[in-house]
């Protein structure tokens, strides 16, 4: 006779599904006070948003008020620990919901195929609430992102960071203006009677060096300030790449002012690196990174760099006459000037240019005068294209006199005349125009012979 297999016990089952209902139910009440404490964070901050558009509003008229700054530095502290609270929040839940997935298929297991109506309707109803706690967690989770694209204090401190970096650059081209005798108005007039023969300018030369030679530690501690700004920024918000780039951007930026004043280097190139990894797509930083490049390795390293902003944005003044420079100072033959003249956004750029001649560096330098009119920079750009021109094409008088009115709109502009390279660009073109007769330049120039300096020798940067 065959042995007979016993049924387990009957009382055994029961009581393993009441332990695992009472951990569904458990688990269930666990999570629903957790969302109910996470909602309560998430509607303090949006209280809190509320209460600092409030705030700026009143900046605005009153920025200098302390009884703001401390209220802000109160609402501050608060935002940070209910974020921090928040995050803490989600995570619980995330993990008690999971829990809560586990308990409800265990739950469903144990329940027998032929049970009570009272067994089955606990577990639809702790399916249906699983459902519900999902979908208010996900509901709270849109909400506390919405308040994070409100960060606190953001607005406020990147518009100082990029106040902090236009003075600094405002300075660096306009420190002799502000630290000497020298004006804008006297640089703009006639130098001969400015500086008239019997003027004794050694009291003027040695005004000039001392504040050379103070402008490197004067400079130093300005771009420590902003480097301590921009430090303060990254570590105080929980930023989005875009931000951390561009609050990157501005301290390469600062950084390469710096760069004649300082042997180790690593740190500027490091960062213009950060930004690129972090956001490839800006040409402002492919720039900063072809002006690194330029006065630490040469032009022909800066040349890739540019090529990339080129490609990025054709229409950036900066980097037009950035590379109209480029190409009047790198030879023919060399390798990255050849791969930039043979790439297809060059050809479309300056189809019906002679790509070895001076017209391109033309055409890119007049591109960023139409692009920016009022950049100072772009019009020094295109007059030095424009005597350069003059000195090497057969109808250099147009030229000549078309530099000479470039630069003139050039020196309208204070950054641009305190450079001492401007006015040796500019004196040298003027020196050309009065002294040398029109017909024996078109000569000259038509027999190709050469004159005792090239404009592309020229210092422009």
């Amino acid at each position: 006779m065959p042995a007979q297999t016993s049924p387990p016990h009957p009382s055994l089952l029961p009581p393993v599904l009441s332990i695992a209902q009472l951990q569904l139910d458990s688990t269930s009440s666990l999570l629903s006070q957790l969302l109910l404490d996470l909602e309560h964070h998430v509607a303090t901050l949006v209280h809190l948003e509320s209460r600092q558009h409030q705030l700026l509003q009143l900046y605005s008229s009153q920025p200098n008020n302390p009884a703001l700054d401390d209220e802000m530095t109160k609402l501050r502290n608060e935002w940070g620990g209910c974020i921090a609270r928040c995050v803490d929040l989600e995570y619980c839940v995330d993990t008690a919901i999971t829990t809560l997935k586990h308990s409800l298929d265990l739950t469903v297991l144990l329940t027998p195929l032929f049970s009570s109506s009272e067994e089955l309707s606990s577990c639809d109803r702790s399916g249906a609430m699983l459902l519900l706690f999902e979908k208010t967690f996900e509901n709270l989770k849109q909400q506390r992102a919405r308040t994070d694209c409100f960060l606190l204090f953001t607005p406020l401190e990147m518009e100082e960071i990029e106040t902090a970096v236009s003075e600094a650059l405002r300075l660096r081209d306009t420190w002799l203006l502000e630290n000497t005798t020298l004006s804008f108005e006297n640089l703009r007039e006639d130098p001969e009677q400015v500086f008239t023969p019997g003027n004794d300018l050694t009291s003027l030369v040695r005004e000039v060096v001392r504040a050379s030679e103070e402008k490197a530690e004067k400079m130093a501690s300005r771009v420590s300030h902003i480097l301590s700004l921009v430090a303060k920024y990254l570590n105080s918000h929980n930023l989005s790449t875009s931000q951390k780039a561009q609050a990157l951007l501005l301290k390469g930026k600062v950084l390469n002012l710096t760069l004649p004043f300082i042997k180790d280097t690593g740190e500027v190139k490091s960062t213009l690196e950060k930004v690129i990894k972090l956001e490839s797509g800006l040409p402002d930083a492919w720039c900063e990174l072809a002006e690194y490049e330029w006065m630490i390795n040469g032009p022909e390293s800066a040349l890739p760099p540019l090529q990339t902003a080129f490609k990025l944005d054709k229409h950036n003044s900066e980097v037009l006459w950035r590379l109209s420079m480029l190409l009047r100072q790198l030879p023919k033959e060399s390798f990255v000037r050849q791969n930039f003249v043979t790439s297809a956004e060059f050809l479309e750029f300056s189809e019906g240019c002679d790509r070895d001649g001076v017209a391109v560096s033309l055409r890119f330098a007049h591109a960023a005068v139409r692009e920016q009119p009022n950049s100072g920079r772009a019009w020094e750009c295109f007059g030095n294209a424009l005597f350069t021109a003059s000195l090497v094409d057969a109808e250099g008088e147009g030229f000549l006199n078309r530099s000479l009115v470039a630069f003139s709109q050039a020196a309208k502009y204070p950054e641009i005349i305190g450079q001492p390279h401007f006015h040796f660009n500019r004196a040298a073109a003027m020196h050309y125009a009065v002294s040398v007769d029109v017909s024996s330049f078109q000569t000259l120039s038509a027999t190709g012979e050469s004159r005792s300096y090239c404009a592309n020798e020229l210092s422009e940067t």
